[in-house]
């Protein structure tokens, strides 16, 4: 239960520095 929310937050993190790193 509590990896899934880890998991979710590690992807929604790594997307929002996909997008920073992008620019």
């Amino acid at each position: 239960y509590t990896e899934e929310i880890i998991s979710i937050i590690r992807d929604r993190i790594s997307s929002m520095l996909n997008s920073i790193g992008s620019r």
